[in-house]
């Protein structure tokens, strides 16, 4: 439900980012200056950087200091730290987070695929993604009221399965004029299932009974090590698509993304199976 509501407030940014963005591009966009180019994504950066420091303020101002003695516990925080990295289950969530989050980090070049393969311009393709980003609290919403009636594990092995799928259909789907709407309804189904997973692995705690005590370290590890794509995914993509431009530089980067989405069901699958493994419990 949170990631939902952070879908709607995403998908209102983004909005209003590419108002921004088609407010300083000319409306002929074959003769664009890098001039322009530049000014229009200043633009939508300065927006974004706004949107950050108002936040910021609006924090300051309505949310109270929490100082409840209470909540720190008398329990070494040492202990408890050595505990969770000794535990194969934690690794293998924080290996879950780290795929889905790839196929996450993935839809920064899905802007970028639609201008070079499908032949969209510029802002055609950042509102077809803005508008994608309304998709989010769909996805998330759906996965979580299916991961209540199956299991988190069972919802996360069928969205990678997914996954793996829809970026087969790019891989093998010739980009004709004909074939663009299959493809844009195969980019749809990619972004639901993204966010679905987005909106589930977290869930994966309950499942696999974290001990209270150690569910804040738990989580931090799992997130340090689930987040490191924004370090080094990018650059990665960057470097597949740029060494074969064109329709077979985006076709390594989907084999790219289907590596991860197999990993992803690999160890999902071990940790449905994770018995013999040691438990935070």
């Amino acid at each position: 439900m949170l990631d939902g509501g952070r879908g709607f407030v995403g998908a209102g940014a983004a909005t209003i980012a590419v108002f921004f963005l088609a407010s300083f591009l000319p409306s002929n966009m074959e003769n664009i200056s890098t001039v322009q180019r530049t000014q229009a994504l200043k633009a939508v950066i300065w927006f974004y950087t706004a949107l950050t420091f108002g936040t910021a303020i609006l924090t300051w101002i309505f949310i109270p200091d929490t100082k409840n003695k209470n909540l720190i516990s008398n329990s070494n925080p040492i202990a408890g730290i050595i505990e969770v990295l000794k535990s194969r289950s934690a690794w293998l969530q924080a290996l879950i987070v780290v795929c889905a989050y790839c196929g996450y980090r993935g839809l920064d070049f899905y802007a970028l695929y639609a201008v070079d393969v499908l032949g969209m311009n510029e802002v055609s393709a950042a509102r077809f993604m803005s508008n994608a980003t309304y998709l989010r609290p769909i996805g998330a919403i759906a996965a979580g009221f299916m991961a209540d009636w199956l299991t988190t594990k069972k919802v996360m092995v069928f969205t990678f399965i997914v996954l793996i799928f829809s970026y087969l259909v790019v891989l093998f789907v010739v980009p004709v004029q004909k074939m663009f709407v299959v493809i844009c309804a195969n980019l749809i189904v990619t972004i639901l299932a993204v966010y679905a997973l987005r909106g589930v692995y977290f869930a994966l705690f309950e499942e696999t009974h974290v001990r209270k005590s150690l569910t804040g370290t738990t989580v931090g590890l799992v997130s340090l090590v689930g987040f490191t794509p924004d370090i080094f995914f990018n650059s990665i993509a960057g470097r597949y698509i740029d060494a074969a431009p064109g329709v077979a530089g985006y076709q390594n980067f989907y084999l790219l993304l289907i590596v991860f989405a197999t990993v992803g069901i690999i160890a999902t699958l071990l940790l449905n199976g994770n018995k013999r493994f040691k438990k935070l419990t």
